[in-house]
């Protein structure tokens, strides 16, 4: 994702994920599955568990985002082979009952990959040398955070609409027995 735009959505996400999902915070995380440019939010609902929300630029150069879900008992940010560790097919349950994970939100929102895509004119007239130049073209911060504020917001409509529920579940599950 170009940089004008991967700092405006990390900018917009932020504010607004504190605002509408009280008790998440960003948190510098050190692990070899986070990427550069990638953002982490974590809620602690107990001491126990430790739940984070990823916000995840297009590591492909493709302007767009997508969001992560991840929890673990272990008291860390979730150590797995492979990012995201959980992929459901329609039929499978919700993962509550899994210690450590990872899953895309479009996982858990109708089982089907979600990302949120932001003009790119080179993607929407491939082989056009036009629109490769306007790509190309720096896009002031205001342009920037205009053009990413109504992305921002339908992403943060499902985190919080599904996401965040789905966590606490997961924090009832083994904060219990606190």
């Amino acid at each position: 994702m170009r940089k004008e735009y991967r700092r405006a959505v990390r900018e917009a996400f932020a504010a607004r994920v504190i605002e509408l999902c009280p008790g998440f915070n960003p948190v510098k995380v050190s692990s070899p599955l986070l990427h550069s440019g990638e953002s982490i939010f974590r809620w602690m609902p107990c001491d126990r568990l430790k739940t984070f929300v990823i916000l995840v630029p297009s590591p492909t150069g493709h302007q767009a985002f997508t969001l992560e879900i991840g929890w673990s008992t272990a008291g860390r940010f979730p150590e797995l082979s492979v990012r995201p560790s959980l992929v459901l097919a329609a039929e499978d349950p919700l993962p509550i009952h899994v210690e450590e994970g990872i899953v895309r939100i479009g996982d858990l929102n109708d089982r089907r990959d979600m990302w949120w895509h932001l003009p790119d004119p080179a993607m929407d007239s491939p082989g056009d040398l036009e629109a490769l130049k306007s790509s190309l073209e720096p896009v002031s911060v205001e342009e920037a955070a205009e053009t990413v504020r109504p992305k921002v917001d339908e992403a943060l409509d499902v985190l919080v609409g599904v996401g965040i529920p789905f966590l606490r579940v997961v924090a009832r599950r083994y904060c219990s027995a606190e």
